[in-house]
């Protein structure tokens, strides 16, 4: 099958060695360590926010509000999600000697895209900061620009960004309607995720990677909500405002 059409070869001929750290930089907004960097920044964000106003460690009755660590969890759940779509479709990546870095075996649907799409557009969807028009733009401009350099790398053919945008749109949609608000289900659909893919994978290092970040995920929420860490951490802030 093919799925390229010419695409990548056409625009990875056209891409001098000397400007690939500008497509580097492109993949960036579907990195692993920036998705989870800016989930925590979520996280953390949502506590500051929560804590402005309180006067007494009672007051304090969530670290994290369910819509933001339901949100959390549904990003897992697609980053295992990415794992078990590309280990099951098993397609190839173009030759190895278009790659203009190292990647993984499998090539379809498009992980960075995926992520990006999912993190980002997930961003645009749930939550409420600023306009409608500018969340959807500045969305769209990230995957876009995650997708176009993971062509312009030489590690994917145009319809693994192209599924991994749809895939990611449609899981997006799934979970607006079925999990959001809700953390215990998002979690708990997150780690089907993960044990699948690491079944699937028979244990491949990726998928232990996405396992052990949702687990940790799940168990780091449930000790800070826990009454007696929540109230400790309430002390502590209002002891130092």
């Amino acid at each position: 099958m093919n799925r390229d059409l010419g695409v990548t070869e056409s625009i990875r001929g056209a891409v001098p060695d000397s400007v690939e750290w500008i497509f580097v930089l492109g993949s960036l907004p579907g990195e692993l360590l920036l998705v989870v960097a800016v989930l925590a920044s979520l996280y953390l964000g949502d506590f500051f926010t929560r804590v402005q106003n309180i006067r007494s460690p009672e007051q304090l009755t969530r670290i994290a509000s369910d819509n933001t660590v339901a949100f959390i969890a549904i990003v897992f759940g697609g980053l295992s999600l990415i794992v078990f779509l590309e280990a099951l479709f098993g397609f190839s990546r173009p030759p190895e000697e278009w790659h203009a870095v190292a990647v993984s075996p499998y090539s379809f649907p498009s992980g960075h895209t995926m992520a990006a799409t999912i993190l980002w557009g997930g961003l645009a969807l749930f939550f409420s900061t600023g306009k409608s028009w500018q969340r959807d733009l500045t969305a769209g401009v990230l995957i876009a620009m995650v997708a176009f350099s993971r062509v312009g790398l030489g590690v994917h053919y145009l319809a693994d960004v192209i599924a991994a945008i749809l895939i990611g749109a449609l899981y997006l949609g799934i979970a607006r309607v079925t999990l959001w608000g809700q953390p215990k289900r998002s979690f708990a659909v997150a780690l089907v995720f993960a044990l699948a893919a690491v079944v699937f994978t028979a244990a491949s290092s990726r998928s232990l990677i996405a396992f052990a970040g949702t687990v940790g995920a799940v168990v780091g929420w449930k000790i800070v909500e826990l009454p007696s860490i929540r109230n400790r951490i309430a002390q502590f802030v209002v002891s130092i405002r």
